[in-house]
């Protein structure tokens, strides 16, 4: 699996060994939407948009370097979570919203496991090489989003000598 090594919010780019005793990303749709519900109790989905919702949780030996970001204003998130997408085999649209750096990845579903698959990448569509036995694909990529933060929650341990951070960010 090809990895994202750095964390990038804003200008910051923060390397990953410095939350290397824990790093999270976690991922949430948030929407503009409901459920409505029919006179015989059947529902009815309406939505008018969705956005993504992430929070970056990390600890190391050092704070991260986050006192200066500008945090009333949007900033851009290099996520280190991959997400997927699941295909049959045919050409996958890749969201325009996602590293550059880092480039996507395939595994292919073959018998109850996952085996690398080789993809090639050109204006936005990444098409699989077939995979003897292959069920299905998944494509990875990593997002890259602009989002909005109150800004980070920091703690430190002074007797384990361990700081941390959570940071709560949404999509604009």
């Amino acid at each position: 699996m090809i990895a994202a090594r750095t964390l990038l919010i804003g200008p910051v780019g923060m390397p990953l060994p410095l939350a290397a005793a824990g790093f999270t990303q976690t991922y949430a749709t948030i929407r503009g939407g409901s459920l409505l519900r029919l006179a015989d109790g059947s529902g009815l989905q309406q939505s008018r948009w969705r956005k993504l919702s992430t929070t970056v949780s990390g600890s190391g030996i050092l704070p991260a370097p986050l006192a200066a970001l500008d945090w009333d204003a949007p900033l851009i998130l290099g996520c280190v979570a991959p997400r997927g997408i699941w295909t049959a085999g045919a050409p996958v649209e890749l969201p325009a919203a996602r590293r550059a750096d880092v480039a996507p990845f395939a595994l292919a579903a073959v018998g109850a496991g996952m085996v690398r698959a080789s993809i090639e990448v050109a204006a936005g569509v990444a098409t699989i090489a077939p995979v003897a036995g292959a069920t299905g694909y998944c494509v990875y990529y990593y997002p890259q989003l602009t989002v909005v933060s109150a800004g980070p929650m920091e703690r430190f341990d002074v007797f384990e000598r361990v700081a941390g951070f959570d940071v709560e960010f949404e999509e604009v």
